[in-house]
């Protein structure tokens, strides 16, 4: 049998020989029928396997099976040792991976914020390590390298999970902090409950932060249970306007209002009063006692309403004098 010539087909099973197709003699899906390269050796008599073209694409095509089982390996890999893999940086005190990575007195990585949190409710110079339960010093590091490494895992997807889509979305919030709502959170979570207040402010302003009304909400909150006029005053108004996190009770509203206009809240007088300049459901018109909270108003100690407000109340006692 002669040697094949350029452009002639090859049948790759090789039943009928050099330039013989398998489509010809009705073995359809035995055919593997291919052109001769330009430049190609054949000798005549070989079969199909044993010839130049046919191998190389035996070989390619074994080198592609192999790359494709290497990556299901791996992708088998990635989902069934991630939670392993990662659980030796979660986090002892909120159990999630660490948004901020310190390592602590005791040896051990924590996130910033919680262990922070920790240490105000342990004051002193030491405290007891929320893992080991051994006395440790306060003293924290940025553990820079477990951030690298976590960045390194999640973000080039090799491992991938609900915890590490809740760490990235965790990451961009912070990358969008201002420097001052930093400081501010920081304090706040040191047990400063007038900073508690200001993070309540920039989360419900969107200032230095994401807005986030049900943050706001919350760091109110912790700011009231610590006494804090302000604070105890924007929960008051959120409750008697209802918000999207808040349902609206406006009598939890004035509750929280009087309380703090009781502690010193300017702000909270001036909507007492102005509320009973007005006829509602829940406080009918009362000129003496609207007199009374616009008055207490004006010698307050936390002078925290806006400009508006005052010029409301200063119009109304000029009008009702005492």
């Amino acid at each position: 049998m002669s040697a094949p010539r350029t452009g002639e087909r090859v049948c790759a099973v090789g039943m009928y020989g050099v330039g013989t197709c398998c489509v010809e003699k009705r073995f359809q899906t035995w055919c593997i029928c291919v052109p001769v390269a330009k430049g190609a050796r054949l000798s005549a008599g070989m079969s199909g396997p044993q010839q130049a073209p046919i191998a190389e694409n035996t070989r390619a095509s074994k080198k592609r099976s192999a790359e494709e089982a290497d990556l299901a390996v791996g992708s088998k890999l990635s989902s069934s040792k991630g939670n392993d893999l990662l659980e030796g940086f979660v986090c002892a005190i909120t159990q999630k991976l660490p948004v901020d990575p310190v390592l602590a007195g005791d040896g051990r990585v924590y996130d910033r914020l919680p262990l922070l949190d920790w240490f105000a409710r342990n004051p002193g110079t030491q405290c007891k390590s929320p893992l080991t339960n051994e006395d440790m010093g306060k003293k924290l590091v940025p553990a820079t390298a477990i951030k690298n490494t976590l960045d390194t895992l999640i973000g080039s997807g090799i491992v991938r999970n609900d915890e590490t889509e809740e760490w990235e979305r965790a990451v961009k919030e912070q990358e969008c902090f201002s420097q001052d709502f930093k400081e501010d959170l920081t304090e706040a979570t040191q047990g400063d409950s007038h900073a508690m207040n200001k993070v309540g402010n920039r989360y419900r302003a969107g200032t230095g932060a994401p807005q986030d009304r049900v943050k706001a909400f919350e760091w109110y909150q912790k700011a009231a249970r610590l006494g804090n006029p302000r604070a105890i005053c924007s929960l008051g108004v959120l409750y008697a306007n209802g918000v999207s996190c808040v349902r609206n009770d406006t009598s939890r509203g004035i509750l929280e209002l009087s309380r703090a206009a009781t502690l010193g809240s300017e702000h909270a007088c001036i909507v007492l009063g102005t509320w009973l300049t007005e006829n509602s459901v829940e406080l009918s018109r009362d000129e003496e006692a609207a007199n009374y909270w616009y008055r207490k108003s004006l010698d307050c100690q936390h002078q925290d309403s806006v400009e508006l407000s005052r010029q409301e109340r200063d119009q109304w006692l000029k009008a009702h004098p005492a």
